[in-house]
């Protein structure tokens, strides 16, 4: 990641002084040296558990627990991706469109788009191998999630073909040990330039954009140029975020001049590759592009050729730059994403939004209508990357010391000084202390004659939509009601409010060097952001919430309970001919019921105390769900509430992150 500055004189014997010195800190670590090679079990990529640690080893430690290390090994993650084969297996081979028809190979294909985001160094050294024949009687799958092993060959096993009738497997593998370790150190600081983020921007492309995948009708054809625009939803803009993952180019070494060989939202640097047969050896490496500047400019080993100065883009500077002043543009090159099918709530002349954070964080990527200032906006480092005490570069293997940073940008040897650094791990929707610090939410009741008058609200206090872009997510908020003997109170109806407000978002986190604070104004309760299945409650009569059963599954419906008042809120993804929720892969549509930046749902609920014993209690619940599109919600019905038991039983995920009580007479 950041340039070591370390002095290493004896350059003949440095590769076996770094294997000597891991082996006596490490001996898991073995060499540290990845010669930069393409193709199945080749890496260009650095290692961040045998490399970066070693000078980084605060920053990895913050990195090694966090969802970007987990990308590709994580256990839902790989029972969604195996869900995804076997539905390419199932319903999409044979499958004929106005430009093609979906073959073996075809599928083969299309199984690497989840790649582009989730293992993207896997994506541009080329290393996956995947295999789709058809099964032999006897085939089963095998190294299924959640069990998954990244380390071994997964095998899956569809039902049969519903347009030949065959029996698909398919059986896939990251080969290489570097591209197993998700959203890493060296892959993320090597992105040169993100496309598309300024006013007067435009992009190029190389292949086609297409109402669908591969066999669809041709929207822009390749040689076709998109414009920039604010907009997230404007034509061009919602066309190239259907793009995924690095341009892939023709000369590793010169992706600034090669001709683009693939399509991507970013450009990663120059890397020349290593070719023993013509006696060029180059080593995966610098330079490494970071807040402060540019970095790893040496080299590690006298045998490696590569003049990393001469790959270093002279445009780059600090900190106007897209980890710095620019922080979204890198995050939105994954978490603004576009499905690769049109929305038929567009009229078909759109592609369904699969991830909305770009149009509902600000009106602009970087002059940010927050405040004007692109430094003083909410970029997403400044609550997603808070400050942590430790250390931002150390000695090899003296983790409390600094090495001589003589020559160190000032931003970095102040940071160093005083013993704080960035943190890596990119808390967000699986750490309960931050999902807590995104919301406020508040309890008050009062006895009118016959009538509890119960009055909540939930306030969304983060920069996004709440919950985040991630369509699995869900929170759900529960109000019940029992008197003295504990009977629950009947429902007798629901008003809901909504505003915005000025909020100010707090958080302090794990070993803080202090607490994140942002002031978010609501530009004089500005009109909410409108987007495609954004739902647009209106102030009045409200029903109570729950999760559908019948042929739209799992949907959020109003269920007309009796004795609670429950209200859901996501961004549901769906199959618009069913109106089913299902994965981003198996729908066209979406539903959105999050709460938008700023934004206060507030109710006034009633339950009927007439034949209430006093006192009565009031409590409100809100939940976190983390696998929220599941509609799996377990209820005790001792409390009436979350079954924890079930919860746990069943690996729910579902988080209890706010409870309010309330006792009158």
């Amino acid at each position: 990641m950041y340039r070591r500055i370390i002095a290493l004189a004896a350059l003949p014997l440095l590769l076996a002084a770094l294997i000597t010195s891991c082996s006596e800190g490490n001996p898991d670590v073995g060499s540290v040296v990845t010669l930069a090679k393409t193709g199945y079990q080749n890496s260009v990529f650095e290692s961040a558990d045998k490399k970066c640690q070693h000078c980084h080893y605060d920053l990895h430690n913050t990195w090694q627990n966090s969802m970007h290390a987990q990308s590709w090994s994580d256990p839902i993650f790989q029972t969604l991706y195996q869900g995804f084969l076997t539905h390419l297996m199932q319903n999409k081979i044979g499958v004929s469109g106005p430009t093609g028809t979906i073959t073996v190979a075809t599928a083969q294909k299309m199984a690497g788009v989840c790649l582009t985001c989730h293992a993207p160094a896997a994506v541009y050294s080329k290393d996956f191998n995947i295999v789709i024949e058809q099964a032999a009687a006897g085939d089963t799958g095998a190294n299924l999630a959640p069990g998954y092993n990244p380390k071994a060959a997964a095998t899956v096993v569809a039902p049969a073909n519903v347009n030949d009738g065959s029996r698909y497997k398919a059986t896939y593998q990251i080969g290489h040990e570097n591209n197993l370790e998700g959203i890493s150190c060296a892959f993320c600081h090597s992105i040169e330039k993100v496309r598309m983020t300024h006013q007067g921007d435009s992009y190029t492309l190389a292949g086609a954009i297409k109402t669908a995948p591969a066999i669809g009708n041709v929207i822009y054809p390749a040689g076709y140029t998109l414009y920039f625009s604010p907009d997230s939803g404007s034509a061009h803009m919602n066309a190239f975020f259907q793009i995924t993952g690095p341009e892939i180019h023709g000369d590793y070494a010169n992706t600034r001049g090669s001709k683009l060989g693939g399509d991507g939202r970013y450009l990663i640097k120059g890397i020349p590759l290593t070719d023993e047969a013509a006696g060029k050896i180059h080593a995966a490496g610098g330079p490494y592009y970071g807040p402060y500047g540019i970095y790893g400019r040496h080299n590690d080993s006298s045998t490696d050729q590569t003049d990393r100065n001469a790959l270093v883009d002279p445009a780059y500077s600090a900190p106007d730059n897209h980890f710095e002043d620019q922080g979204k543009a890198v995050c939105l090159a994954c978490h603004q994403r576009s499905a690769k099918v049109l929305d038929p709530q567009t009229g078909a002349s759109r592609f369904m939004e699969l991830c909305t954070t770009w149009s509902v964080t600000d009106d602009n990527l970087y002059q940010s209508p927050l405040s004007g200032s692109p430094t003083a906006s909410p970029k997403c480092q400044k609550c997603h990357m808070e400050k942590r005490k430790g250390l931002p570069v150390n000695e090899w293997y003296s983790r409390g010391k600094l090495p001589d940073m003589s020559d160190a940008p000032a931003a970095m040897i102040d940071n160093a000084n005083n013993g704080v650094f960035h943190s890596h791990q990119f808390e967000g929707g699986t750490a309960p202390g931050k999902i807590k610090a995104g919301f406020s939410s508040e309890l008050s009741a009062t006895i009118n004659g016959s009538s509890l008058d119960v009055y909540t609200s939930f306030l969304n206090k983060t920069a996004h939509m709440l919950p985040g872009a991630h369509p699995m997510r869900r929170m759900l908020t529960m109000v019940r009601a029992k008197d003295a003997n504990g009977v629950s109170l009947p429902l007798s109806g629901a008003r809901i409010t909504t505003d915005y407000e000025d909020v100010n978002y707090t958080y302090t986190g794990p070993d803080s060097a202090g607490e994140v604070n942002l002031n978010l104004p609501a530009r004089g309760g500005r009109p909410p952001y409108r987007f495609p299945g954004f739902v647009d409650v209106p102030n009045g009569p409200a029903g109570s919430q729950w999760f559908s059963k019948g042929s739209n599954k799992n949907l959020i419906v109003e269920d007309g309970a009796s004795d609670r008042f429950v209200r859901i809120y996501g961004r549901q993804t769906i199959d618009a001919a069913t109106g089913a929720v299902k994965p981003g892969f198996q729908s066209n549509s979406a539903v959105d019921t999050r709460l938008q930046p700023n934004e206060r749902e507030s109710f006034d609920v009633s339950f009927d105390a007439s034949a209430a014993a006093m006192p009565v209690t009031v409590e409100y619940r809100v939940y976190y769900m983390k696998k929220g599109a599941s509609g799996a919600f377990p209820i005790d019905p001792s409390t009436g509430f979350l079954d924890g038991a079930a919860n746990s039983a069943n690996k729910m995920a579902i988080m209890e992150v706010a409870s309010h009580s309330a006792t009158v007479q």
